[in-house]
């Protein structure tokens, strides 16, 4: 939760919120990208997303590996396209996703949709300067 302080007596807390998991069959849209990636030497159906706030990864993938995770010191409201939410307060942080031989690091927050493996966000995107080119697909 964000707090967002309106007097010295009062604490308002308030919910973040993100828009990030696409269903597969909306994966048409010119801002996302499908692909299948390598992460921990698995190969994984990845979704690059420029529409998505931050990067995420199924909870199977991780329970697979068991990996370090960090606990967020805020849970983010993240919302699907059928509207249902979930709590995000788990980060994994430096995973190694390959992409065509070049190994990039992500910071990944677990969510337990299965629609795709790992969804690379804008924030991913932005880290790593990367640009889309759409008229290439």
């Amino acid at each position: 939760m964000k707090h967002d302080r309106i007097c010295d007596c009062i604490d308002i807390q308030v919910p973040s919120r993100q828009y990030a998991v696409k269903a597969k069959e909306d994966c048409d849209a010119a801002d996302m990208i499908t692909g299948i990636f390598t992460l921990f030497s698995i190969p994984i159906t990845a979704l690059v997303d420029s529409g998505s706030t931050h990067s995420y990864i199924c909870s199977e993938i991780i329970r697979e590996k068991g990996i370090l995770v960090e606990e967020l010191d805020v849970r983010i409201q993240v919302s699907n396209p059928l509207g249902l939410d979930v709590l995000v307060d788990k980060v994994y942080r430096r995973c190694l996703v390959e992409i065509q031989g070049q190994l990039f690091s992500a910071n990944l927050m677990e969510l337990p949709y299965r629609e795709f493996d790992v969804i690379l966000g804008i924030d991913w995107l932005t880290e790593h300067d990367a640009s889309l080119r759409c008229r290439m697909r």
